[in-house]
């Protein structure tokens, strides 16, 4: 039938789309983050000299700026290091090879969990075209080795107890050490997972599971108390000031005539992190943050106008979840339970950041989101097969078109709008200003920089490890435990956009759109969106005659157009 011809042809376009899409410009698209070149430097000075920019050697947890990343992916990089040396490339070819690896993974993994082949292929393939996967596989993190490494250990467990080969235990080991250290969220949702998995398979060989499950959680306590797990701290909710706020707001609430002990009762430390941790596990079941935006709060990794999972799957997913309710209750199967099971403790590990919703740190759900659409769908087409050929096509072609609409507005979204929309999320800027500065600053006695991380000189400088553990020896550490430098060979960083007044025959290099009245603009770096990123400038002395022919969208600093000053040479300071 015709209906049926074009539903193929457009199949296998959606097919080659997908494969094509996930890296169609990935070395561009989206602009690079300071943590993706985190991890690619850490990874150039650990094949160059066996230790990270700060000397330790063969670390497990990677100090990079001060978020203390856990090193796997670092690791994973040093092969690519070595044949394509410190480059974009580099970076983020690993994870679009785990991103496709981690489709394959999945129908294997269905196939053998499930044994059904129809399941596994759409399983499979609603995770190429998926959103959340692409956006993930597209960048270097460490969540799209994560996803590839726990598929993986799930596929051995699942292999080893239908064939009792011993190589799969071995293997499943393995894994399940990797995929433990590859991402924190790992260390709660690995146990949880394991568990739940012990009790789904209960009546078959689950002493095979038990070594393991012990083996994660020894690592799990070595990991606590022999590594320093600041980013634990820095992201959890328990260590951020929001319950104690919360909980002086109500104190205070109560009056100087409120009963101290009935305050303490119901405005406790404990009650009130457990309603933050209820509402914020939520949030993440919301349309909003499935199928509408996103991240609320977090944009590096959010599209506009698109969510994590198209709108579509949504009837799908309904459908799937009430198959496993019937396949539970009714036939007693409870393998299927594995599915909702995940989703819902993939969700945990978020819950407990004050950060809110979060698609990095629940990534892990997406491969689960799509063997429900997938049941799903298969239900509902069985169910119109039996129906009028002519309503079934209707129906085919409206559905079709409509997932069309949604993948190509999806794709035109992601390659159009993310690296204009909001870009200050991103360093789209920063190859470029490490270039200038590196080619204009010699001209200068010196070289001021403001919001500029010295990850972006270390990287795009291509800065031997041995020098950059002697400039990295002089940083500080802020209250939340983040590095900070406060010069950088011969460039100063200043905590301010760009200072009101300043030194003559130094270079400038300020974010924002005001600069003092008495500066010559040498070179502006813009955003996607037109907005400029970093403005290079110098002061002049406001006795000398001053071009004032401003770029577009930059303004004056109103005080200093009556007052413009310059700062004397005798003194220590730049602004």
């Amino acid at each position: 039938m015709w209906w049926r011809r074009i539903f193929i042809v457009s199949v296998i376009l959606l097919l080659i789309s997908g494969v094509i899409f996930r890296i169609y410009d990935f070395t561009h698209t989206p602009a690079f983050h300071v943590d993706e070149l985190a991890f690619g430097y850490s990874s150039f000075a650990l094949g160059k000299t066996g230790a990270d920019e700060f000397g330790q050697k063969f670390p497990l947890i990677l100090e990079s700026f001060g978020d203390y990343k856990l090193a796997l992916y670092s690791y994973f990089l040093l092969p690519f290091m070595a044949v394509l040396g410190l480059s974009d490339w580099a970076v983020r070819l690993p994870s679009i090879i785990f991103g496709f690896l981690t489709i394959v993974l999945v129908y294997f993994f269905i196939k053998e969990y499930l044994g059904d082949k129809k399941i596994a292929t759409l399983s499979a393939f609603l995770l190429l075209i998926s959103p959340w996967h692409i956006i993930f596989s597209r960048t270097a993190n460490e969540v799209s080795m994560q996803v590839f490494l726990i598929m993986l250990l799930f596929y051995f467990w699942v292999r080893h107890l239908n064939t009792g080969r011993n190589i799969f235990r071995v293997a499943s080991l393995v894994t399940l050490i990797l995929a433990t250290i590859s991402y924190y969220s790992s260390f709660v949702f690995i146990p949880l997972i394991t568990l739940s998995f012990i009790f789904i398979y209960k009546k078959k060989s689950v002493r095979n599971l038990i070594t393991p499950f012990v083996v994660t959680i020894v690592l799990l306590i070595l990991l606590f108390f022999t590594q320093p797990l600041q980013r634990v701290s820095q992201t959890s909710l328990f260590q951020h000031g929001q319950i104690q706020a919360l909980i002086t707001e109500a104190l205070q609430e109560e009056g100087h005539a409120g009963n101290l002990f009935v305050a303490r009762l119901f405005h406790n430390k404990i009650y009130m992190s457990f309603l933050l941790i209820v509402k914020n596990y939520f949030d993440h079941f919301t349309p909003d943050f499935l199928f509408l935006q996103g991240d609320t709060n977090y944009g590096r990794y959010s599209i506009p106008f698109s969510g994590p999972l198209y709108l579509w799957e949504l009837p799908f997913i309904l459908t799937g979840l009430y198959l496993v309710f019937v396949k539970v209750i009714h036939k007693k199967d409870t393998k299927y339970l594995l599915f909702p099971v995940w989703i819902l403790l993939a969700m945990i590990p978020d819950a407990l950041s004050f950060m809110g919703t979060n698609t990095q740190r629940t990534v892990i759900a997406v491969p689960m989101f799509e063997v429900l659409t997938a049941m799903g769908l298969w239900q509902w087409y069985v169910f119109l097969k039996t129906k009028n050929i002519l309503l079934r096509g209707g129906i085919y072609l409206l559905f079709l078109s409509y997932a069309l609409y949604q993948y190509l507005s999806f794709m035109h979204n992601y390659f159009v709008h993310q690296n204009v929309h909001q870009p200050w999320y991103r360093e789209s800027y920063g190859k470029e200003t490490v270039q200038t500065i590196n080619e204009v600053s010699g001209k200068y006695k010196k070289t001021v920089i403001t919001g500029t991380s010295p990850m972006l000189f270390l990287f795009y400088g291509r800065i031997d490890p041995q020098e950059a553990r002697r400039i990295l020896s002089n940083r500080t550490v802020d209250g939340m435990g983040f590095n900070h430098l406060a010069k950088f060979e011969n460039y100063m960083f200043m905590p301010i956009d760009c200072p009101t007044q300043g030194k003559t025959g130094v270079l400038y290099v300020c974010q924002g759109n005001k600069v003092a009245y008495n500066t010559n603009i040498i070179k502006v770096i813009r955003y996607g969106d037109g907005q400029p990123a970093r403005i290079f400038l110098t002061f002049a002395d406001p006795t000398e005659k001053i071009s004032h022919q401003l770029s577009d969208r930059i303004g004056y600093f109103e005080e200093t157009i009556k007052d413009p000053r310059i700062i004397s040479s005798s003194e220590d300071r730049y602004w």
